[in-house]
């Protein structure tokens, strides 16, 4: 059935369909989710040849993605006749469209009810609507009005629905709309995107951090993710980082979970304050390919001075220096490396953990062979690397030894 919806897509997109192929293609939308999800991948390429079909079909998802429901006891008859309400309800919904499709009429409005207890929220069908859009579509009023209520929704999801220090934000849905997020800032001011994005995220953290972290890595893949950058993405990315970054330090030591005046970081949390220097779950999202972070140094400084001096902070900048922050100062990252280290005072087997140490000594001879001559001219650098190195070295960690040879 899939194929078929794809083939009467081909129809449309070839300008060949009968009014019959039209109907049938739509009225495939009614089948599997399946079988929607391939009428809809062909509405994506269809705007400038059926524009009617294709308005139509978003603003039918969108509509039914808001489905009424009522709450019924235990009693057969009592079960059966909300059923039927709502069986009532969907197909007094296909029943309009089709008959707007049939007879060439745009739909009046798309418009998106906002979700109360008094329905169920479906948000495959919000996904169907609006990864379909055209680009130059993002700038209808539509578009941000919908955007403000699925924020509304996921605010109040977030923390209603809040267990274990995570978002109670479904999952798979908090990525969707993250990335849907950070494919509208290009539409944004970074006036706009502080007013209408951050300031109501910060206003309901931190149980919005979990849709702050996918919103900053649908930006990263985006946006920062190319070899020039503009300088209204920069400017955007210090905006959103600025948000996120704590205004007063971590608790310093070296628990595995970073801390705030005794209050542990959630997991989202640290998802998005690891993104601010390009790590997730302890792996890099930009690779040392990456030739842009020089002009983030900033965001970089701000963040080692709040979160380096933890050991999740020297996991996670040390995860950084080898990959984004390749680019960066060699002197810059040793400098880094230092002051992180000696502000945790307990590093009693800071360096087994998770192979931390053996991972710190690689990028020290990585920073060393690219840059051993200017390394030794500057007598701070030198004296910091040697330290970094020695205590390595003391923790039983062999390639240290090797570099320390190599700096005599």
């Amino acid at each position: 059935m899939a194929s078929a919806a794809r083939g009467l897509m081909g129809l449309i997109l070839q300008s060949r369909s009968e009014e019959g192929c039209r109907l049938a293609a739509w009225r495939l939308l009614r089948r599997s989710p399946k079988v929607a999800d391939a009428v809809m991948e062909g509405v994506r390429e269809a705007w400038r040849i059926d524009e009617v079909f294709c308005r139509n079909a978003v603003a039918r998802e969108l509509e039914l993605a808001t489905e009424p429901h009522e709450e019924y006891g235990w009693r057969r008859e009592e079960r059966e006749a909300a059923q039927a309400k709502e069986r009532a309800w969907r197909e007094g919904v296909e029943g309009r469209f089709e008959k707007r499709v049939s007879e060439g009429q745009l739909p009046p409005k798309i418009a998106l009810a906002a979700p109360t207890d008094a329905v169920v929220f479906r948000t495959q069908h919000v996904e169907r609507a609006l990864n379909v859009l055209q680009d130059e579509m993002l700038d209808e009023e539509w578009v941000w009005d919908i955007t403000e209520v699925l924020l509304r929704q996921a605010f109040q999801q977030s923390e209603t629905g809040r267990q274990g220090g995570r978002s109670g934000l479904d999952y798979a849905w908090s990525r969707f709309l993250g990335d849907w997020l950070a494919r509208l800032t290009t539409l944004l001011t970074r006036p706009d995107l502080e007013t209408k994005v951050l300031a109501e995220l910060q206003e309901h953290w931190p149980a919005t951090a979990g849709l702050m972290s996918d919103f900053m890595y649908g930006f990263t893949a985006r946006h920062l993710a190319q070899e020039e950058i503009p300088e209204t993405v920069r400017g955007k990315w210090e905006s959103i980082t600025a948000s996120v970054i704590p205004a007063e330090p971590l608790d310093p030591g070296a628990s595995r979970f970073p801390s705030q005046a005794g209050r542990f970081l959630s997991q989202d949390e640290q998802a998005a304050l690891g993104l601010t220097i390009h790590v997730r779950d302890g792996r890099a999202v930009l690779t040392e390919a990456w030739t842009a972070a020089p002009i983030f140094a900033e965001i970089y400084q701000a963040w080692v001075s709040v979160a380096g001096h933890t050991a999740w902070g020297l996991r996670t900048l040390v995860t950084f220096a080898g990959a984004a922050g390749s680019t960066l100062s060699p002197d810059q990252i040793i400098r880094w490396l230092h002051t992180a280290v000696h502000g945790i005072a307990d590093r009693e087997g800071l360096w087994d953990e998770g192979g931390l140490g053996q991972a710190a000594a690689e990028l020290m001879w990585k920073l060393w062979e690219r840059s051993h001559s200017s390394i030794r001219r500057d007598s701070e650098v030198l004296g910091n690397l040697a330290a970094l190195v020695d205590e390595l070295t003391r923790a039983g960690v062999p390639l240290a030894a090797r570099i320390r040879r190599e700096m005599t």
